[in-house]
């Protein structure tokens, strides 16, 4: 088995750049056209840091591709500013997250969680039922019962106390109808204008249609990490995870292997692999496991996936680990991951690296079928497939 360092987020965070996406603000570029009779100039964009976009903004959409930190963004703001607001210091704070002062109360949510709150039974006492102030409510006291009080939130509020909204994982609603009624019920909160910042997470290709939240909301992207941020976050990792006199060697040897594996990578036509923080850390854990990375990409990957499928390196949750457990236990994700690969390659390379749906099937159900002979096949399918979407898009 793989050894898991025991880093806390704290030592090795560092804010990654963001790029305002137009059509996010297309209802207010529409409204400016229609004050000012004229299109607004067209600006090439550059790319903002993080840690400032809490100065500005305080409706957000953090979109990105699997791994690239969106809810890191999230969980570090709520620590941060938790550790605050306990007097254990605003370094953090200051560093990373921008809020000015005094700090609002942050209120973490899985959004897949309280998908699944608001579709439960009705609470005959609690008119606000299915509402996030309902559910957010509902887990404070659930937790705290002994020490909180029913009207907590409308407490706060009413003594102008803001609270910080951190909503994460809109892409965990695989419903999309289902999607929309969460993004409705954003909506509805951010309306309230004595709520404070309200930040939501969510994979850009679940963020179309009627799930985007539009003004006064703001989408930002999450960029591709650059070759010296690899190299920043390789030494705060490394710090973090060797002994202090071996932590600059280890510092230097991997950023070295990273370069050349993304060069050979790139003679070969390939992108790059290390460029989000996921991908940096999961090849970082191959490298203090085994003093140095493959030579072999094969090797390399199948690394790097088995790390993937390590339950512990999954944020918990019910809405993620009911999803990844349904997929079958390591080994068996392990054998149809590789069997779907196996038939990828075998189709040559014309076929590229699409892969219709019907192929799969006919690829993977007759495994599944074979071992569950009382099971349902179909349904064990497409919990696996989902699972390896989420385990930091696997399946891309």
């Amino acid at each position: 088995k793989d050894r898991m360092p025991d880093i806390t987020l704290e030592k090795m965070y560092f804010s990654l750049a963001v790029l305002d996406k137009p059509e996010a603000r297309e209802e207010l570029v529409a409204e400016q056209v229609g004050k000012a009779g004229r299109t607004p100039g067209q600006e090439p964009k550059q790319p903002v840091n993080m840690a400032t976009l809490l100065r500005s903004q305080r409706r957000l959409v953090i979109t990105g591709k699997p791994g690239s930190g969106k809810s890191t963004y999230l969980y570090l703001t709520a620590s941060a500013v938790a550790r605050a607001l306990l007097g254990k210091g605003t370094e953090l704070v200051d560093k990373h997250v921008g809020l000015a002062y005094p700090l609002p109360l942050p209120i973490f949510i899985s959004l897949g969680e309280f998908n699944e709150y608001r579709k439960g039974p009705a609470d005959p006492s609690d008119p606000r039922h299915g509402t996030l102030l309902a559910y957010a409510s509902s887990k404070a006291i659930k937790k705290y019962e002994a020490f909180v009080p029913k009207d907590f939130f409308e407490r706060l509020i009413a003594g102008k106390k803001m609270c910080l909204f951190l909503l994460d994982g809109l892409d965990e609603i695989a419903d999309e109808t289902e999607r929309q009624h969460v993004s409705e019920e954003i909506r509805s909160l951010s309306r309230n204008p004595k709520i404070g910042p309200v930040i939501v997470a969510c994979r850009s290709w679940a963020y179309v249609g009627d799930t985007r939240l539009h003004a006064p909301f703001v989408e930002y992207e999450v960029q591709s990490m650059s070759a010296e941020q690899v190299d920043e976050l390789v030494a705060l990792w490394c710090g973090a995870a060797f002994p202090r006199l071996q932590a600059p060697k280890a510092s230097a040897d991997l950023s070295r292997e990273i370069r050349e594996l993304e060069k050979k990578r790139h003679r070969r036509g390939d992108l790059p692999l290390a460029d989000t923080p996921l991908m940096v850390t999961i090849i970082a854990i191959v490298f203090y496991n085994y003093e140095h990375l493959p030579d072999q990409r094969a090797s390399l990957y199948k690394r790097c996936i088995r790390v993937l499928l390590i339950e512990k390196h999954h944020p918990t949750g019910k809405g993620k680990t009911a999803r990844v457990t349904k997929g079958g236990t390591e080994e068996d994700k392990l054998e149809l991951l590789s069997l779907l690969a196996y038939n990828m390659m075998a189709a040559g390379e014309k076929a590229g690296r699409v892969v219709e749906e019907k192929d799969v099937r006919s690829w993977l159900l007759p495994l599944i079928a074979d071992r569950q002979r009382e099971g349902k096949p179909e349904e064990h399918l497409r919990s696996f497939l989902r699972a390896m979407v989420d385990h930091a898009g696997l399946l891309d």
